[in-house]
C-alpha cells in the first residue's frame, strides 16, 4: 500500500563533478517541488565518489542545502546517496533452507560474498525480501552493499554542517523512484516487461535492469552495471581534438550532438562507443542467463547525458530496442516548475526526495 507520511523532505545528489538538491512537499492532494539547486565541485575534491576534501565538500553542501531552503538551513534530515561506483545492488536467486542450518543472513552474506569486490566484514550490506510469483512460491531478495568507510565519510561531512542523513541509498533506487509512476494501479495478469534504464552522467553512468510485474505486488530492480562512458570523456575527446577549453567543449557538444556533419562526434568518441556497447551486451547476456531468458521489452534514458542530440536514435539502432526519454518528473504534479531537461539530471535527487512520502 502507497500513502503520506510527511509533509517536505529534501534529496541531495552528491558526484564527482556536482551536488544537487530539490526540497518535494505534499499539499493539495500531490507531490510538488518547490526547489531546486545545484553547484558544481571543483576539480579534486571529489573522486571516484571519495570525498578527498571533506571540509570543502561540506561547506558546498551547506550552501546548496541553504539555498533549496530558501536561505537558511531549517531542515537537516537529509535524503542522500552513497557513491554508484562503489556501491552494489543485486537481486539474488531463491534461497533454500540449507540442511547445516545457517540462519538467512549467513546465507545471504555466502551468496552475495561471490559477487562483489570486498570482503565481508568490510561492508554494510542490507536487503529485502521478494515476493517473485506467489503461485510458484519463489522468494528473491534485493541486496545492497557499500563499503563501510564509504557510508563512514559521508555520514561524517553531512554532520560536520549538522545534518543528519535520514537514509543512504545506493543510487539505483531513487533513479527508478523518479522516473517509474508511483502511483500506477496494478494490472492482474498483466505480462512482465523488462526494462534497461540508462543513466548517463557528467562523471559516470550505469545501467539499471528493471522489471515491471503485472502480477506481483512490487516491481524489481533486478541489478546495476557501471558504463564506461561519461560527459566528461567525451568531453575530454573533443579537447583533445579541436584544441578547446572544458567550456567549449561542452558547448560543442551541446550544439552539435551526434547528428552534425554526418556524425562527426560520433565518429571521434567511436573507441569510447566500442566499449560502451561491449559492456552493454556483456549485462544483457548475464540478465539473459541469470534470469532464465527474459526477454527485454525497452530502453529509458536518463541523467543530463540523455539529452545528448542523436544519442536516442543511435542506441535504438544498436540494440534493436525502443529508446524512450525518462520523466523524473512523473510523479510530481507541478511539471512546469522544472525544465524537462534539466529534469533529467535531478532524477537521483528527486528521487532520494520522493521516499519520504512513499513506503
Amino acid at each position: 500500500m502507497i500513502f503520506f507520511k510527511t509533509n517536505s523532505t529534501i534529496g541531495l545528489d552528491i558526484s564527482d563533478l556536482s551536488l544537487k538538491a530539490c526540497r518535494l512537499s505534499k499539499r493539495r492532494g500531490g507531490i510538488y517541488l518547490d526547489s531546486f539547486k545545484t553547484a558544481p565541485v571543483p576539480d579534486n575534491y571529489i573522486e571516484k565518489g571519495r570525498i578527498l576534501e571533506k571540509e570543502k565538500v561540506a561547506e558546498l553542501i551547506k550552501e546548496v542545502l541553504k539555498k533549496v531552503q530558501g536561505g537558511r538551513l531549517k531542515k537537516t534530515l537529509i535524503n542522500t546517496v552513497l557513491p554508484e561506483t562503489s556501491t552494489f545492488v543485486k537481486l539474488i536467486k531463491d534461497l533454500k533452507t540449507d540442511s547445516d542450518g545457517k540462519s538467512l543472513e549467513e546465507r545471504i552474506k555466502a551468496e552475495i560474498a561471490c559477487h562483489i569486490p570486498y570482503d565481508i566484514k568490510d561492508i554494510y550490506l542490507d536487503w529485502q525480501e521478494i515476493e517473485e510469483d506467489a503461485a510458484a512460491s519463489k522468494k528473491f531478495f534485493l541486496v545492497g552493499v557499500c563499503p563501510r568507510d564509504i557510508v563512514k565519510e559521508y555520514i561524517e561531512v553531512l554532520h560536520s554542517i549538522g545534518c543528519v542523513p535520514n537514509c543512504l541509498e545506493i543510487e539505483a533506487l531513487p533513479i527508478v523512484r523518479s522516473i517509474f509512476d508511483l502511483n500506477k494501479k496494478e494490472v492482474p495478469n498483466l505480462a512482465s516487461r523488462n526494462i534497461i534504464v540508462f543513466d548517463l552522467g557528467a562523471a559516470r553512468s550505469s545501467m539499471i535492469f528493471w522489471r515491471e510485474q503485472g502480477y506481483a505486488n512490487m516491481d524489481i530492480l533486478e541489478f546495476t552495471v557501471s558504463l564506461p562512458l561519461s560527459g566528461r570523456e567525451i568531453n575530454k575527446t573533443i579537447e583533445q581534438k579541436y584544441k578547446l577549453n572544458s567550456a567549449q567543449a561542452e558547448q560543442f557538444k551541446i550544439q552539435y550532438g551526434l547528428t552534425w556533419k554526418h556524425g562527426i562526434l560520433q565518429t571521434l568518441i567511436e573507441p569510447l562507443l566500442k566499449q560502451f556497447y561491449a559492456r552493454i551486451y556483456q549485462a544483457i547476456d548475464f540478465h539473459k542467463s541469470y534470469l532464465e531468458g527474459a526477454t527485454l521489452n525497452k530502453i529509458l534514458l536518463c541523467g543530463g547525458g540523455a539529452n545528448l542530440k542523436g544519442l536516442q536514435a543511435m542506441i535504438s539502432k544498436e540494440f534493436k530496442l525502443p529508446v524512450e526519454m525518462a520523466d523524473p518528473l512523473i510523479n510530481i504534479k507541478n511539471k512546469k516548475a522544472m525544465p524537462r531537461a534539466d529534469a533529467m539530471s535531478y532524477a537521483t535527487a528527486i528521487g532520494l526526495a520522493l521516499r519520504d512520502f512513499y513506503l
